[in-house]
């Protein structure tokens, strides 16, 4: 079976090549003083998207258009920032019930900063939970710590995860079913 041909037909017009629908794009215009061994003059080629992700969506699936407005949609009612969200009284209840439930939790205990060293920072984020309909259930905040600006040596000495290693593991389990 030879190989799909591939047709220039000088400009953006679609083509038919091994039963897909191809189009080409002209190249850009650039002088040839600011040409590069890794540029050519070769038409561009693309497929339609249709031709990639086929033309329907599964069943039980969203349609693609519901997906694309799902990956642009950005949330106007998600404030980025604390002040944005300080004023808001949805959102200040929310950092409230975060608050309190770090401290009903003991996840941490307040002490006072060693001289010459700097307090990690922290962030809030924020989210809108919704029901089934697309209507707001909860306003989320929660109160996140930026590790990434910690410094080995000076924050922390020690990193240390308890992991086992698979072979260590078979042979307790050995062990307990030989000792019964």
């Amino acid at each position: 079976m030879s190989p799909p041909s591939v047709h220039y037909s000088g400009g953006a017009a679609p083509i038919e090549d091994g039963g897909e629908e191809v189009e080409f794009a002209s190249p850009p215009s650039v002088h040839i003083d600011h040409l590069d061994a890794n540029h050519d003059d070769a038409p561009l080629r693309f497929r339609k998207i249709d031709n990639i992700v086929g033309l329907a969506s599964p069943r039980g699936l969203a349609s693609r258009a519901l997906i694309a407005k799902e990956l642009h949609a950005v949330s106007s009612d998600e404030p980025v920032s604390f002040v944005e969200a300080e004023g808001h009284p949805s959102w200040r209840k929310a950092m409230e019930e975060e608050m309190a439930s770090i401290e009903e939790n003991s996840t941490w205990s307040l002490v006072d900063l060693p001289h010459g060293r700097r307090a990690i920072g922290l962030k809030w984020v924020y989210k809108v939970k919704r029901d089934e309909n697309g209507a707001v259930a909860k306003y989320k905040a929660r109160l996140m710590v930026k590790g990434y600006a910690q410094r080995q040596g000076i924050d922390y000495d020690e990193v240390f995860a308890p992991v086992a290693r698979l072979d260590t593991v078979r042979l307790l389990i050995a062990l307990a079913a030989h000792e019964g």
